[in-house]
């Protein structure tokens, strides 16, 4: 049988072709990797940590909730969320570096990618993000301690984080992103956001908007990249 799905793909062999212009390519993490590093001594790990992420520009990429990009990632889409409670806008999962876990990099977060076409003409995202303010310090804090322990010889659990831990006791709001595509070049970023909790709570979800062609062009080039500096 014969679907429409099928026609799209029909029409998509080629790697340029326009079903395959946009997809969820975005990064789930640009911070903490060598792509951002300009540090004197190359440790990507310390140059731009999670803390530094929502204050500081990208050069070569983006991350984001439930993001969306063209195949050369220049025009990035994603979803920012606001408790009312956090110092920050939730732009991005967060996440350990590997100094600060004790098996190496670590996301703290509970998401999915329900479902979704072979050329991404539709897909389905959900989030789960706590109503009361998201322990950032926390999960960094007894993350750091359980690998102290680890080091010193004995056996470090991984924190239970959502399942049992801090996130678990916040009560939530479930976040799911549908970005839709009906022709080939237009699309549909559909938000949907419910209380997963018996108390009401103040949410906000603001559509992100980021274009990097002309950030990786402007500045002047330094052995083939940008000058440092963000």
């Amino acid at each position: 049988m014969s679907t429409a799905e099928h026609d799209r793909l029909a029409d998509s062999d080629d790697s340029r072709a326009a079903w395959r212009h946009w997809g969820p390519y975005v990064s789930a993490r640009q911070w903490g990797t060598v792509r951002e590093d300009y540090s004197a001594d190359g440790n990507a790990w310390e140059h731009l940590p999670f803390d530094h992420a929502h204050l500081r520009a990208y050069r070569w990429g983006e991350d984001g909730l439930a993001g969306l990009c063209d195949v050369d990632g220049f025009l990035n889409l994603g979803l920012a969320l606001w408790n009312g409670r956090d110092d920050r806008l939730k732009e991005r999962l967060f996440g350990l570096t590997n100094p600060q876990g004790n098996h190496g990099e670590d996301v703290k977060e509970y998401w999915w990618a329900l479902e979704g076409t072979p050329t991404h003409s539709y897909a389905s995202w959900l989030y789960r993000y706590p109503q009361a303010a998201f322990p950032y310090e926390e999960l960094v804090r007894v993350n750091g301690e359980r690998a102290r322990r680890g080091r010193r010889g004995v056996r470090a659990r991984r924190h239970p984080g959502a399942r049992r831990g801090p996130l678990l006791r916040r009560p939530g709001h479930a976040r799911q992103g549908q970005p839709e595509r009906h022709l080939r070049r237009d699309h549909r970023h559909q938000p949907r956001a419910g209380s997963r909790c018996a108390a009401p709570g103040p949410a906000a979800v603001v559509p992100q908007h980021v274009e990097l062609g002309a950030r990786r062009t402007s500045s002047a080039a330094v052995g083939g990249r940008p000058a440092r500096g963000v």
